[in-house]
């Protein structure tokens, strides 16, 4: 049985809409560079989005983390017919 890709283990973090820190990436997942990853995810065409979030490092000094996440996607308007 082949494991899973670092690709597709971000890919499928993000797309079951958690979000993701570098931290997160490497003691959920195991990957120690997901950038690279995120990089190719966007390469692909998948809308993968980064804000900034505020954490608390081990000083207990308040820092800031980027956090990677796919945004919901609005779905469409449909008009109804008023025949």
């Amino acid at each position: 049985m082949n494991n899973p890709s670092q690709y597709d283990l971000i890919k499928d973090h993000l797309e079951s809409g958690k979000t993701l820190t570098r931290l997160e990436a490497l003691s959920d997942l195991g990957i120690m560079n997901p950038t690279a990853r995120i990089s190719e995810l966007r390469a692909d065409g998948i809308p993968v989005e980064t804000r900034m979030v505020g954490v608390y490092n081990r000083w207990d000094a308040k820092v800031k983390v980027a956090q990677w996440f796919i945004p919901e996607q609005e779905s469409p308007l449909f008009r109804r017919n008023r025949s």
